[in-house]
C-alpha cells in the first residue's frame, strides 16, 4: 500500500510539473512569435517604434485586412503591452 501511494504521488507530481512547464512557455514573446511570424518576418516588427495606440491600430488592421486569427482579449492585451514596451519610440 505504501508503494502504491508513493507511486501515485510521483505520478501526480510529474503531471503537475509537466502542466506548469507548458504554461511557463507561454511568454509574451511567445505570443508575438506565434501570432505574427506565421505571416511575416519578425524583423518588420523589430524595426517599428510605435506607441501603444498605434500598436492597437496595427493589430486591428491585421484582423480586418490581413485575416489574422483573433486571439482572446487577455492575450491581445499582453501582446500589445509587450509590443509597446519593447518596440516603442
Amino acid at each position: 500500500m505504501k508503494k502504491l501511494l508513493i507511486n501515485i504521488y510521483l505520478i501526480l507530481t510529474l503531471i503537475n510539473t509537466a502542466l506548469a512547464s507548458d504554461n511557463d512557455l507561454d511568454t509574451d514573446r511567445d505570443l508575438l512569435i506565434y501570432n505574427c511570424s506565421s505571416c511575416h518576418s519578425l524583423n518588420i516588427i523589430y524595426q517599428q517604434r510605435l506607441s501603444e495606440d498605434r500598436w492597437i491600430e496595427i493589430i486591428s488592421l491585421m484582423y480586418s485586412e490581413h485575416g489574422m486569427e483573433r486571439i482572446n482579449k487577455k492575450e491581445e492585451e499582453r501582446l500589445i503591452h509587450y509590443l509597446s514596451k519593447n518596440y516603442n519610440y
